[in-house]
This record gives structure tokens, sequence and C-alpha cells, in this order.
């Protein structure tokens, strides 16, 4: 995300080693938010980090995408889309 470096996530869901990330993004219209999925695996003992997901990962992105759906339903109730 460029120009992000200096923000910080609105809101983060876990669900086993997958992650959704809310970033919030500034319109005339008000805070919109948009969602990173990212997925954690280790390698020896470093942790690192794909966008990349197989067939035993999608349950968990699922449970993460409606976690994160239903956050950002919340946050922007009344905003209307656009």
């Amino acid at each position: 995300m460029a120009g992000s470096a200096s923000k910080r996530a609105a809101h983060e869901v876990r669900a086993g080693l997958v992650r959704a990330t809310v970033w919030p993004n500034e319109t005339k219209h008000g805070t919109r938010h948009n969602v990173v999925f990212s997925r954690r695996y280790k390698v020896g003992e470093e942790w690192k980090s794909t966008s990349s997901f197989g067939l035993r990962d999608l349950p968990d992105v699922l449970r993460a995408t409606v976690e994160a759906e239903t956050w950002v339903r919340q946050h922007e109730q009344g905003r209307g889309r656009g």
C-alpha cells in the first residue's frame, strides 16, 4: 500500500494461521476499509508470510473473511457504499 507506512491497521482478525488485516482508507465520503489477507508459515525457526492459500487454509480464510466483513460493516454502517 503506497504511502501507508505510517498508517496503523484499524483491526486484525486471526483464524488459525490466516490473518485479515483491515486498513482505513480516508475518502471524501469518510473512512472506508480495505482488507488484506495473509497466511503465516514457518521455515526452520523463522516465521514468514504469504498471500497464497491451500485447500486446508480455506476454512480459516472463510472465518477471517466473515469476521472482517462484520467488523467493516459495523464501522461503515449508515454511510452507504459507493
